[in-house]
């Protein structure tokens, strides 16, 4: 369990700080990205966190197959949590702990009754 608390920190640090990171470098190469022109030089402009938030998407599709698979190690099948995750990566990720506790509290029970 200590492996996969590690293993999923590193992972949300390394997004988070990639996807600002892309958001920063894509608007800072393609400036007028967000921008429409309108007629008569009226310009609307959308904000930055409408391409993060794609972008986060994105990376939350990988993080979704690496906890497919962490999932099918632990013999865990919660498509809920696989879901959530896409929508968002933290939620997710705290109800696949959730999840991974509770089996091994119930484990245990299970042991010291019989």
């Amino acid at each position: 369990m200590i492996y996969l608390i590690k293993k999923y920190t590193i992972l949300m640090l390394a997004l988070i700080i990639v996807v600002g990171l892309l958001t920063e470098l894509t608007l800072s190469i393609f400036p007028d990205l967000l921008t429409t022109k309108i007629a008569e030089g009226v310009t609307n402009t959308m904000g930055k966190g409408y391409l993060e938030r794609g972008i986060e998407y994105l990376f939350n599709v990988v993080l979704v197959i690496i906890l497919y698979k962490d999932m099918k190690k632990e013999n865990i099948y919660a498509i809920p949590v696989l879901v959530l995750t896409f929508f968002s990566n933290l939620v997710g990720i705290l109800f696949f702990f959730l999840i991974i506790t509770s089996k091994t509290l119930n484990y245990k029970k299970l042991i010291y009754n019989e």
